[in-house]
């Protein structure tokens, strides 16, 4: 059900220079997919979703991302509000990637 999912999260965590709009689309097409059948996203699928989303200019979306991934995962929270405060911090402008904040 989670189709490619987590091999997307492995490519772009290796920074291999994959699309981000591909990324995004592809896994957005999940997204609606999961909508429509009434299942559930996987955990992580929504912070990993927003990590492109910020990566790709949309600091907005990725909020909005982020604070859905806590309200479903509340485990999730304390990582969350950490790439939150960054984003809305003295730091909001950089990029967050796997490696930490650039």
């Amino acid at each position: 059900m989670w189709e490619k999912f987590p091999r997307q999260q492995y490519d772009f965590l290796l920074g291999d220079g994959a699309d981000l709009g591909k990324q995004i689309d592809t896994l957005e097409g999940h997204s609606r997919k999961a909508r429509e059948k009434g299942a559930a996203l996987p955990p992580g699928f929504r912070a990993h979703l927003g990590m492109l989303y910020l990566n790709s200019g949309s600091p907005d979306r990725a909020k909005a991302l982020w604070e859905e991934e806590m309200a479903v995962f509340p485990e999730s929270s304390a990582f969350m509000k950490r790439l939150l405060r960054r984003l809305d911090g003295p730091e909001a402008g950089q990029t967050v990637l796997s490696g930490g904040v650039r």
